[in-house]
């Protein structure tokens, strides 16, 4: 027993020493087997320690990649915003292209329009240039125009006929002295100051012509371009005003004669008129001519207060009618023929604001001209009448009548109508003269209207006199 216990043992320690040998033979496989894998691990992990080397390298390269990249970015951002900065900028300065564009477009239409209004007014200048030197060279005074030191700009037509190539070089005072080089138009137009001066000049036929210059500077802002000298032959204006001296002179002068001679004729008269009927008829014929004289001198003292504004009137209350009678009357008198007639005296009176012995004489000279040279009229005829607020008063006659062309100058001074007989041709030419004159300063206004063969009418207007208020009951 103890010896199967002792195989059994033995069995049992040969089995579990088999057990034990395979276990290390399995061991030992799985020991080969750890070994090899540890060698693979190793192999493993000094692959792994360079891939992580590799890594960490690639790391550190992504790192720094990565670092590149947000510097990159922040550039980029940065970039970013100086592209949005100048995208703004730039969007601003398309505003103000467009802005610019739109001004130059407006700047554009405005050149244009300018322009076209440049180019108008330069029509617009031409034509007043050329209508201007249409006027000068067809206006009666010539037209000197200067530089301003001196030179001639510009002459007309009446500068060349006047004073020829020779200018105002000769230019002499009224006693033909010549006038100091200072004192010709053209130098006192250098002055600069406005002038008028008169001087004459010879002509070839040895007389002198008076000639008046007015001068005057050309400014164009501030600055003096010029002057315009305008002169105008004044001879004839002259000669008037030394006839009209003279005239006045003259009718001053023989007054005081005149009435010594009217008073001794008139004593004469009473003194041999009635024994001697001869003398007398002389006598009377010297009363009428010297009355004559003396109502010719009034006529020419009358025409020289006229001229000069000193011819006062006395205007008071004048019933026209009764004025009229007494005046036809009187005048009647003295030449019967042609008869006078009154005609449509109106109704009542016509009151006006006059001077009796001026509108007397108005009438007078109406009548007295009338009989002068319609003397073969049958009658004159004076009409009064109301025509709204004035007084009408015509003077008609179916004598010869006036031509056409000479009625715009019948109440000139000294005009007298071309009579066929030389007898009406009598007077100085003063008497529609004064009459319109007269007229005038009663307020009043003359026409005349006349057909040759068929007469002529003097038609007069006065304002009538306003009737009083009647008293407060």
């Amino acid at each position: 027993v103890q010896q199967h216990d002792w195989a059994i043992e033995r069995l049992q320690w040969q089995q579990e020493n088999a057990r034990q040998v395979a276990q290390i033979g399995h061991l030992t496989a799985i020991n080969a087997t750890v070994v090899a894998a540890n060698q693979e691990l190793a192999q493993a992990n000094l692959a792994l320690t360079g891939l992580h080397e590799d890594v960490l390298v690639r790391n550190e390269e992504l790192q720094a990649a990565t670092e590149e990249i947000k510097s990159l970015n922040e550039e980029l951002q940065a970039t970013n915003e100086e592209l949005e900065t100048l995208n703004e900028e730039q969007e601003a300065t398309l505003e103000e292209l467009r802005a610019t564009n739109d001004d130059l477009l407006v700047r554009s239409l405005e050149v244009q329009a300018l322009a076209a209004e440049r180019e108008q007014q330069q029509r617009a200048s031409e034509a007043q240039a050329a209508e201007l030197h249409a006027i000068l060279g067809s206006i009666s005074d010539a037209v000197l125009v200067l530089a301003p030191f001196g030179e001639v700009r510009f002459t007309n037509a009446t500068y060349a006929t006047l004073f020829g190539m020779l200018g105002l070089e000769r230019a002499a005072d009224d006693n033909g002295v010549a006038l100091p080089f200072d004192a010709l138009p053209q130098q006192r137009a250098r002055q600069g100051r406005p002038f008028r001066m008169t001087f004459t000049l010879p002509t070839t036929a040895g007389e002198r012509r008076y000639y008046e210059a007015t001068g005057a500077p050309i400014w164009v802002g501030e600055a003096r371009e010029g002057s315009v000298i305008t002169l105008r032959d004044i001879t004839e204006r002259n000669l008037r005003r030394l006839q009209e001296d003279f005239l006045a002179l003259a009718s001053h002068e023989l007054r005081s004669p005149l009435t010594s001679l009217k008073a001794a004729a008139q004593m004469l008269a009473r003194r041999i008129g009635s024994t001697d009927e001869r003398a007398g008829t002389l006598l009377t014929t010297i009363l009428r001519q010297l009355e004559r004289l003396q109502q010719l001198i009034a006529d020419l003292v009358d025409s020289s207060r006229l001229q000069h504004g000193k011819l006062r009137l006395t205007l008071l209350p004048v019933d026209l009618p009764e004025l009229v009678a007494q005046t036809i009357a009187a005048f009647a008198l003295g030449v019967p023929q042609p008869p006078i007639v009154i005609a449509g005296p109106p109704e009542g009176t016509l009151l006006i604001a006059g001077d009796a012995v001026r509108l007397e004489q108005i009438l007078t000279n109406l009548l007295t001209n009338a009989s002068k040279y319609a003397a073969g009229s049958p009658q004159i005829v004076v009409r009064l009448r109301q025509v709204d607020q004035d007084a009408e008063m015509q003077v008609a006659d179916q004598g010869p009548g006036i031509a056409a062309a000479d009625l715009p100058q019948l109440f000139q001074r000294f005009f007298q109508v071309q009579a066929e007989a030389e007898t009406a041709r009598t007077g100085l030419g003063l008497g529609l003269f004064l009459t319109h004159e007269l007229v005038v300063a009663h307020g009043g206004h003359i026409l005349v209207s006349s057909q040759v063969g068929q007469g002529t009418t003097f038609t007069m207007r006065f304002p009538l006199l306003s009737p009083p208020e009647p008293p407060p009951l």
